[in-house]
């Protein structure tokens, strides 16, 4: 018997949805982390409304990281675990959707995973972002600097499982975002200023000098750009670790 059931699709997109996860971005990167919750519950709601799947992981995404700056700022674990869980939500819930709105929820959880210190975990997710951004992007993640962020993080992730040939693939990845020119600026000076400083990050041991240069380059773009409010903290926080230990 001929299988006539039709592949779920991605629906379509809610303007309104993409007002208020807008909104929560920027409520986010000003500093505003309970406003921006408060918007991507707003947000998630009326992406459930109006049927737009990947607007609806999307916006999970979007409380995953900020959940994530809740736990840097407050230390209590408690954030990064709702992180965790939101980002399993984000993806199980993208699984029986389309494949074109796997790629971000594959890469979020990813994210939390590397920082919980799943380093495994991080690199099998990050590949399996990689994979599907290249092969299956949604129309609003076509531009190739986005393929190019998600291959550098994959890229120093690996390097911390041990593959020192991995930085040589980091700064490949930073190099295309970089000639990518993603239109967006604040999206792309964040991308290329953490670019830099996950890159600093991880040869910092290996190759001091190199590092320092790399979290130069991070901080004339932060001090170059007054919206990167966060970008600055998390380098503030960065440096501090290239200092002597008294």
């Amino acid at each position: 018997m001929e299988n006539t059931e039709k592949a779920p699709e991605l629906g379509k997109e809610s303007v309104e949805g993409r007002k208020l996860h807008a909104r929560a971005e920027h409520e986010r990167e000003h500093g505003s982390l309970t406003e921006s919750l408060k918007a991507t519950d707003e947000a998630m709601t009326t992406y459930q409304k109006d049927g737009d799947i990947l607007g609806f992981t999307e916006v999970l995404a979007s409380r995953v990281i900020t959940l994530r700056h809740l736990h840097r700022q407050t230390r209590d674990k408690s954030y990064l675990l709702l992180a965790e869980k939101t980002a399993e939500a984000a993806l199980e819930i993208a699984m029986q959707g389309p494949v074109e709105s796997r790629a971000i929820p594959f890469y979020n959880l990813a994210e939390v995973q590397e920082e919980m210190g799943d380093i495994v975990g991080a690199v099998e997710n990050y590949r399996a972002a990689v994979d599907l951004v290249t092969t299956n992007p949604p129309e609003r993640h076509k531009h190739p600097a986005v393929a190019a962020n998600f291959k550098l993080h994959l890229a120093t992730a690996e390097y911390k499982m041990g593959d020192k040939t991995a930085s040589g693939r980091a700064g490949k990845a930073l190099r295309e975002l970089e000639e990518a020119k993603f239109p967006d600026r604040y999206a792309s000076d964040v991308w290329i200023s953490g670019g830099h400083m996950k890159i600093a990050e991880i040869i910092m041991n290996d190759d001091p000098g190199k590092a320092s240069r790399h979290l130069q380059f991070a901080k004339a773009i932060i001090d170059s750009n007054p919206q990167l409010v966060l970008r600055k903290a998390q380098w503030g926080e960065l440096i501090k670790k290239f200092e002597p230990q008294s």
